[in-house]
């Protein structure tokens, strides 16, 4: 794997993540930070949301005090999942302190503060919003449409051994599947009331090389529902694999049967999973790899899986190399 730029070079045996995940009682509300370190060095960092909370008397931004202990000058990537009060209390005071001019924002679309917003603000909230659109150039403002079943790569990086040459890949991915909701207040041209707020609430999931961590904001159980893809029961109706991509994605379904699985590495590199065909049912879904694994998803068992290069050639031979991939 070629990969020049965003890549921090280090020795992988100082490596380590740290992720913190504060407030939560007595209504304080909740923060995430996810540090990356080498060694004791602060090398990335990643925060949703904020909170404060009461401590010893004294009212306290708890992901601040994080970052001051780890003496973190800057956050390479801030998330606002929603606009709720206990979620957004203190958020403004990080982006003002640790915001540079490379850093990078994820907010959801229907709180951009157009006139097509679905949300009554509360003052804190607006503050919030002020501040990003203040701060953030418009480049670095990802504003996230609540799409139902995407799934976005909003951040990521990469890490290499200097002992090996080993390259680890970190993602972040912004799942929003919440359309069924927004089209209803759409047509209605009413507003979400603010007890609904956690039904556009931004979902996360981190790869870490392969490993994943999900972090939900105030989502809904149904979040994880939605985007589920059961191909296997959509290849028993008679759907080819490039419709079920199609209708998974909002893109359009290409063959790329024939191709081997190094092949097909150019189309996951841009953040486009690949169905797989084993059989003629029996599909998977390939979203990653590395030199040395593929990682993919069996709508058999629902699990994530690996195999090395040898292993995915083997898998997709008895298919005659069925690959369908997709362009938006």
């Amino acid at each position: 794997m070629d990969i020049i730029e965003n890549t921090y070079k280090f020795d992988f045996n100082d490596f380590s993540i740290h992720i913190y995940i504060v407030g939560g009682k007595n209504g304080d509300g909740e923060g995430i930070l996810v540090l990356f370190m080498d060694g004791d060095k602060v090398i990335r960092s990643i925060s949703m949301d904020c909170c404060k909370a009461n401590v010893r008397g004294v009212e306290c931004n708890l992901l601040n005090s994080l970052l001051d202990h780890y003496n973190v000058k800057k956050i390479d990537c801030f998330v606002w999942t929603h606009p709720h009060d206990d979620h957004s209390n203190g958020l403004d005071e990080l982006i003002e302190k640790y915001h540079r001019k490379n850093s990078i924002a994820v907010i959801p679309k229907q709180i951009y503060g157009t006139e097509n917003d679905i949300v009554n603000m509360k003052p804190m909230s607006k503050n919030v919003l002020k501040k990003f659109n203040s701060r953030f150039k418009k480049k670095n403002l990802k504003s996230i449409d609540c799409q139902c079943q995407e799934k976005r790569c909003v951040y990521s990086f990469y890490l290499e051994d200097i002992i090996s040459g080993n390259i680890k890949s970190i993602k972040l991915y912004c799942l929003t599947p919440m359309d069924f909701l927004l089209d209803d207040k759409r047509r209605s041209s009413r507003k979400l009331s603010d007890s609904l707020l956690n039904d556009i609430s931004l979902s996360l999931i981190l790869d870490v090389d392969g490993y994943c961590y999900f972090f939900g904001g105030d989502a809904p159980d149904k979040t994880l529902k939605e985007v589920d893809i059961n191909a296997s029961t959509e290849l028993e109706n008679g759907k080819s694999p490039a419709e079920i991509l199609t209708e998974a994605t909002g893109g359009e379904g290409f063959d790329l049967t024939g191709c081997t699985p190094e092949e097909i590495r150019y189309t996951i590199s841009h953040e486009t999973p690949v169905i797989a065909m084993l059989s003629v049912d029996h599909a998977v879904l390939v979203i990653g790899y590395t030199d040395a694994k593929y990682a993919y998803l069996d709508p058999a068992d629902g699990e994530r899986h690996s195999a090395t290069p040898d292993e995915m050639n083997g898998l997709v031979s008895g298919s005659g190399n069925v690959f369908i991939g997709y362009v938006k």
